[in-house]
């Protein structure tokens, strides 16, 4: 028996580090029907189950087995960091304050639970765990990178640069940390990295097609060095690539609009509910099209005493989809709609508060932001009549340039196609303006320019439309460059056919 498990065991480890998990999964799972108690790969199933998406079964089954194994701190990890994902912040912390009581050798370990610190914005804990990971195991290239961003999250930037460098050293072609060289700040004549990177990116396209990472990365130098030209034929091919990996998300995105305009209508978003507490807190939501600022507004409102910015943790998506049964491949066309209908939302509501109340970390508000929540935004509405709305408008040239230059993105948003992604932004606008006219006083637009140009006045506006005093603290969050506005001017020609069609429409000049 022992021999047997011992086999199965050896083959789903190999079938999971090659990236193979349906027969990871079936190799651990036979160790189970031959031993029903056996750890390690119950851990393996849970990890399996996690790296799925389905991160709340991975939280169930590391639980069950937390009770047998309690002085384990990877499975602790584990779970802190599962926890995390589906917006347990205050779990997850509490999960990685356990782990850390039992003792540990495991960079990897270590370094887990300085990503998991990292991400709840405790850079100074996760700093003195990254260092303890990467004294065990100096010569692994993702622990560098790891402290590189937690370097960055806390303002030093010097130290992220030398470990980002330290990251490349070890693995050259470490693309995340080639972006995130090139994104620590503008680049200068005598600071850049240029060369290195082309060489890569000659190098990868002869070997097997662009590195998205690294094209970007080598965009953005060229651009920050006024070499527009060579800057977008480095872009060209990776956009010419998207367009053809494109499926047709951009089709079925009109009809999710219209499917919107027509289903949620101010009856629909005002359908009377249980009546809030007086004393229910507020959540915030800070919407908009993606690359639009909404990132650097919940930034600057974290460092209000009152205001936990939660990020994009929270995930109101995700618990619509569990309370309404609904998969993550699910789209919302007019069947789920009408299940969506005859949801019942003070019940949705309920879990929401429980999810904030879960993340707030002792705040008296949490505050989301995420960019496609503006889809969501009716049924935020609904569930949550307390919620406020902050949404944020840049132009959309602007946007859409950065949203050609990152990488990834919603699958429904065509970020190969400058054209396409005006034809969203003109639909995105149209939504807003129903919304406006549906859920009178509750949104407030929040323009990008302005906001980078004259922070302190939109900041005052913005507390005063969420009832909150404005704090001198607020005056102290990251730095706003005003150089990215207009930015796509230097692209004008290739952007043009965009911005005859948003022009056409008297949404851009």
């Amino acid at each position: 028996m022992e021999n047997r498990l011992n086999k199965l065991w050896q083959r789903g480890i190999w079938h999971l580090r090659s990236g193979n998990l349906d027969a990871a999964q079936g190799f651990f799972e036979a160790m189970l029907a031959r031993d029903p108690g056996h750890g390690p790969a119950r851990f393996r199933l849970s990890m399996i189950l996690a790296r799925r998406g389905r991160h709340e079964e991975a939280i169930a089954m590391a639980e069950k087995l937390l009770l047998d194994e309690p002085h384990r701190a990877e499975i602790w990890t584990h779970l802190a960091r599962c926890q995390l994902v589906v917006g347990q912040a205050g779990k997850a912390l509490a999960s990685a304050e356990r782990a850390l009581l039992e003792p540990t050798q495991e960079a990897v370990t270590l370094d887990s639970l300085g990503v998991i610190y990292s991400q709840l914005g405790d850079q100074t804990r996760a700093l003195a765990l990254f260092d303890s990971a990467i004294a065990r195991q100096p010569d692994q290239a993702s622990l560098h990178y790891n402290r590189a961003l937690a370097y960055r999250a806390d303002g030093q930037t010097e130290e992220a640069q030398r470990d980002l460098e330290a990251c490349l050293a070890l693995n050259p072609l470490h693309g995340k940390a080639h972006l995130a060289l090139a994104n620590l700040g503008k680049q200068s004549e005598t600071g850049h990295h240029i060369e290195r990177l082309q060489r890569l990116h000659e190098a990868t396209l002869a070997a097997k097609g662009s590195d998205e990472l690294v094209a970007l990365a080598l965009f953005k130098e060229l651009d920050d060095l006024g070499r527009s030209d060579e800057a977008w034929a480095t872009l060209e091919p990776l956009l010419q690539a998207r367009r053809q990996q494109a499926n047709s998300g951009s089709l079925e995105a009109g009809g999710l609009f219209d499917q919107l305009l027509q289903r949620c209508d101010a009856e629909f978003v005002n359908a009377l509910l249980p009546a809030v507490a007086p004393d229910e807190q507020t959540p915030i939501f800070i919407v908009g099209m993606p690359r639009s600022g909404i990132a650097l507004l919940g930034k600057l409102l974290g460092m209000h005493s009152q205001i936990h910015s939660g990020g994009t943790r929270l995930g109101f998506s995700r618990l619509l989809r569990r309370e309404s049964d609904l998969a993550n491949r699910d789209n919302l066309d007019a069947p789920i709609f009408d299940k969506l209908a005859r949801l019942d939302y003070g019940k949705l509501g309920q879990r929401v508060r429980l999810a904030v109340d879960a993340q707030r970390l002792g705040k008296a508000h949490l505050c989301e932001s995420e960019p496609m929540d503006f889809l969501m935004l009716p049924f935020i509405a609904r569930a949550l009549p307390e919620a406020r709305f902050l949404h944020v408008v840049r132009d959309p040239l602007d946007t859409c340039l950065s949203i050609l230059s990152q990488p990834g993105g919603d699958a429904s948003l065509a970020n190969g196609d400058p054209l396409a992604i005006a034809d969203y932004y003109l639909r995105y606008q149209g939504l807003m303006q129903h919304w406006h006219e549906v859920l009178p006083g509750r949104i407030l637009d929040v323009q990008y320019e302005s906001l980078v140009g004259k922070p302190e006045m939109i900041l005052r506006v913005v507390c005063a439309f969420l009832g909150l005093r404005f704090e001198a603290a607020l005056r102290g969050g990251p730095r706003l460059h005003s150089e990215r506005i207009g930015h796509w001017r230097r692209y004008a020609q290739q952007l043009e056919p965009a911005r005859q069609r948003l022009r056409a429409t008297g949404t851009s000049t």
